[in-house]
């Protein structure tokens, strides 16, 4: 199906909406009528330019891009991605199938304010991320290094390492807070955790580069005074994995963590936004999803 043009500015039920992740990780929604030939992306985030570009199944031309130093990530509803200028398709006649229900792991977040994403240097113990890694923590015999990477450029919120013989598995935790103060099926709690999930993947093609840039964001926060980002683990031991990296072999696994979001409440548009990003995960990289949630 050809891609459409611009769209009216009444959106018809006729209309196909979608999500884009621009630059700093910033999510804005977009729409176009499938009854035209071109599209053009409409922006509701300040700050963001418009691109304009023609698509098939194959190929992608880009006719004019203005969005930061980060391309666009595109999800279409049928799973497939534009991520930079590749499109991902499902090959013809494969329908990705709803995330199942029953596979979102409840946590009991007492405690936690859920609306508060970030630990910061400071370690704000009712943050989301910091109840993630007290929870690593207890269980840190698991794991090589605990790492903090949240703040723009981020990998992940926190990053695991475990090495055994030959092998490093590494975990991304991606956490977002919730938009309201009780879980829901709110979408839009999803859609920039999702992106997160899927942008990080690149960094299973280059393990050393991810190496030098733990390595680099510690370095910045010491020299601001700051606390360590190494929850477990340190410096020395992922400095000795640097330098002999071509030795292992290496699995990534993701995790998005949401709190506002409910397992019983969830959407089908929820539940197949959540297979979307693990079918993208598993058939590009071979990378296995879990999401935590609440009831």
């Amino acid at each position: 199906m050809p891609f459409p043009r611009e769209c009216p500015n009444s959106i018809s039920s006729a209309t196909v909406s979608y999500w884009v992740l621009g630059p700093k990780n910033l999510a804005f929604p977009c729409h176009f009528c499938p009854s035209i030939t071109r599209m053009r992306q409409i922006p509701t985030g300040a700050g963001i330019v418009t691109s304009l570009f023609a698509a098939t199944k194959t190929e992608i031309t880009w006719r004019s891009v203005s969005v930061g130093d980060d391309s666009p990530q595109i999800d279409f509803g049928d799973g497939s991605l534009l991520i930079y200028s590749h499109l991902y398709a499902l090959p013809d006649g494969i329908r990705v199938e709803p995330y199942p229900s029953d596979r979102i792991e409840v946590w009991d977040w007492s405690g936690t304010n859920i609306r508060t994403e970030s630990q910061g240097s400071e370690k704000r113990a009712d943050s989301v991320q910091r109840r993630i890694i007290e929870t690593l923590l207890a269980d840190a015999d698991a794991y090589d290094l605990i790492f903090d990477d949240d703040g723009s450029g981020e990998i992940a919120d926190v990053v695991t390492l475990r090495v055994t013989e030959g092998l490093v598995q590494v975990t991304l935790h991606h956490c977002k807070f919730s938009s309201a103060d009780t879980p829901g099926a709110r979408v839009k709690d999803l859609y920039e955790v999702c992106g997160q999930a899927q942008k990080s993947a690149r960094w299973r093609d280059r393990p050393n580069r991810m190496f030098t840039h733990m390595l680099r964001r510690e370095k910045l926060r010491l020299d601001k005074g700051q606390s360590s980002r190494f929850e477990h683990g340190n410096a020395a031991f992922l400095k000795r994995l640097k330098a002999s990296w071509q030795d292992y072999r290496y699995e990534f696994d993701v995790r998005i963590i949401q709190p506002g979001l409910s397992r019983a409440a969830i959407t089908e548009e929820g539940l197949h936004l959540l297979a979307g990003v693990e079918t993208y995960l598993l058939e590009t990289r071979a990378m296995k999803l879990r999401v935590l949630g609440s009831a």
